[in-house]
């Protein structure tokens, strides 16, 4: 069952003293923590957003002013950004980020409202949130804290993992370091190992404080124009027809398709963007081959509850320049 916000705020044996939607203020000038959620009911599990509402633009205004941006050492692209933000999205989980104020709650908030995507300052943290269509319509729980407000972050943040099932978590990308969505960071483990490079914008006197027109011909215009990760073919001499894992019900709420260890031989050994045509439409879909374990294939939600017969595998075909879903 999805953590809720109650739950969050009760790990530290705190409650919510009210809510806002993001972008108002936030009437409380006390140290504290808050919780940005998908809803205002601090009681409800059924209000989380099932697939990742990814946004486009926000991609756009990131490469803007970080126009060296990579995912594992590749240059980015939407649908790569989209893909790997996709793999730490936990669906149906009304609780997104879990974040505190040393000072005062309204000025850390208000902060967090303001920084662009890609800024350093003044709330760079939890800049996964700012890649979200959905953001005006999220809402901002609050509540005043005594003591050491780092230490009640990190016992939220434990707290929601807890709660958490071991399969999603297993399911995530870095299924070692699980925090709400939009928490890169993890007290006490560090970062969450996205394979982002060049995210923020570089130190230094001249660096832009906000996004802003790109001057025709400057390095970050090239940069943003020669962005293309490369789609990965199936390995070189492999071809022919492997089963996944038989389709679960659990698996139609995730994102993914588990191919079992005897069927990646067809498949990069590296994660990678690869070509998948699913009920004749063809379009690039992540890769990751999980070590020993299971690899998983990133559909999305919407195919995989559409996807073969209940407790069956579904099969897939290499081609030589993609791959191609049966069932």
């Amino acid at each position: 069952m999805p953590v809720s916000v109650d739950e969050v705020f009760g790990d530290a044996s705190l409650r919510p003293a009210g809510c806002v939607h993001w972008g108002e203020r936030v009437p409380e000038d006390r140290p504290g923590v808050y919780v940005v959620s998908t809803t205002s009911d601090i009681h409800s599990t059924a209000s989380g957003i099932p697939q990742l509402p990814f946004d486009n633009q926000a991609y756009e205004d990131l490469v803007k002013i970080c126009g060296d941006f990579s995912i594992d050492a590749q240059a980015a692209t939407a649908l790569a950004f989209e893909a790997r933000l996709q793999q730490f999205w936990l669906a149906d989980e009304p609780v997104l980020y879990i974040g505190l104020a040393g000072t005062s709650l309204s000025k850390r908030i208000q902060q967090y409202h303001s920084t662009l995507i890609g800024a350093r300052s003044p709330h760079s943290g939890g800049w996964w949130l700012k890649a979200l269509r959905a953001l005006p319509s999220l809402f901002v729980h609050y509540a005043p804290a005594d003591g050491d407000v780092h230490a009640i972050e990190a016992k939220m943040i434990r707290g929601f993992a807890d709660r958490l099932p071991g399969e999603l978590k297993t399911g995530l990308y870095d299924p070692y370091r699980v925090a709400p969505f939009a928490n890169v960071h993890v007290p006490g483990l560090g970062d969450k190992h996205h394979g982002f490079r060049n995210h923020k914008l570089r130190k230094g006197p001249n660096s832009p404080a906000i996004a802003g027109p790109l001057d025709p011909g400057s390095p970050v215009e090239k940069s943003v124009k020669s962005l293309a990760a490369p789609v990965i073919p199936p390995p070189s001499g492999h071809s022919g027809s492997v089963p996944s894992q038989p389709i679960t019900e659990k698996d139609r709420s995730r994102s993914f398709l588990r191919i079992p260890a005897g069927s990646k031989y067809l498949f990069p050994p590296e994660p990678s963007m690869l070509l998948v045509t699913v009920h004749n439409l063809s379009r690039t879909v992540s890769w990751n081959p999980k070590g020993s374990r299971s690899g998983l294939l990133g559909l999305g939600v919407a195919t995989m509850r559409q996807l073969g017969t209940t407790d069956m595998p579904v099969h897939i075909e290499s081609d030589g320049t993609g791959y191609r879903i049966i069932g």
